[in-house]
């Protein structure tokens, strides 16, 4: 109920003022959580995060028996319809799960990888950022067969060709559709609780960094 006043309050305050000065608070406010928010995602942290290393199955690898510590997945948390909203995170949680290799989820808005990105994994206290690198990694470490070896060079090539589009020009395109054409349709698929009240600080946050990402590429 306060909550409701407070906000009819200010809706009020805002509407009689004048266009600058909207303008201008507009770009406080947003300021005012950038700041925390970005400090927060990119502050300096231990590594690695889990400190247990939880016991999985077991893997022969070169005839050897070894009891192999568990992968940490970090992600955004889960949507209402769909795993991901990252493409790149659902690419490389699908790939864990084609390979059989045990995972555990470490869900969060706010945890970031040592370079600033999502995701991530962290395996026997070490961190591998970057999807496609953290695949390429995993494949050796795991013994996977590799999803190429079907493959001749310029077969590769192409593949490699079209999976740079995919991920450095599609993905931009995806992204601002959805984040910023389509953005109120995106939070609905949030859980209520994702942000809160600080949902429409977000929008803007959200929308904004997009934006950008489209422009400068």
């Amino acid at each position: 109920m306060v909550f409701d006043l407070l906000r009819d309050y200010a809706y009020e305050f805002y509407e009689q003022l004048a266009p600058c000065a909207k303008v201008a608070v507009i770009g406080g406010i947003v300021i005012a959580f950038y700041i925390p928010y970005k400090y927060w995602t990119t502050r300096k942290r231990q590594t690695p995060i889990k400190n247990d290393y939880k016991q999985g199955y077991k893997y022969l690898i070169k005839l050897i028996d070894l009891m192999e510590s568990m992968v940490y997945l970090y992600q955004f948390p889960r949507v209402k319809h769909i795993p991901s909203i990252s493409p790149f995170c659902l690419k490389l949680e699908t790939w864990l799960r084609m390979a059989d290799i045990q995972y555990e989820n470490v869900c969060s808005w706010t945890i970031r990888s040592l370079e600033g990105t999502l995701p991530f994994l962290e395996y026997n206290g070490k961190e591998y950022p970057d999807s496609t690198l953290a695949i390429r990694d995993m494949t050796a470490i795991f013994a996977k067969e590799s999803m190429e070896n079907h493959l001749n060079d310029e077969q590769k090539a192409i593949a490699r060709a079209f999976e740079a589009m995919a991920e450095n020009s599609l993905a931009m395109a995806v992204g601002y559709f959805r984040f910023a054409e389509h953005l109120d349709d995106l939070f609905q698929q949030l859980p209520k609780q994702a942000f809160g009240p600080l949902t429409p600080i977000f929008k803007i946050l959200l929308k904004m960094r997009m934006t950008s990402k489209v422009c400068v590429s």
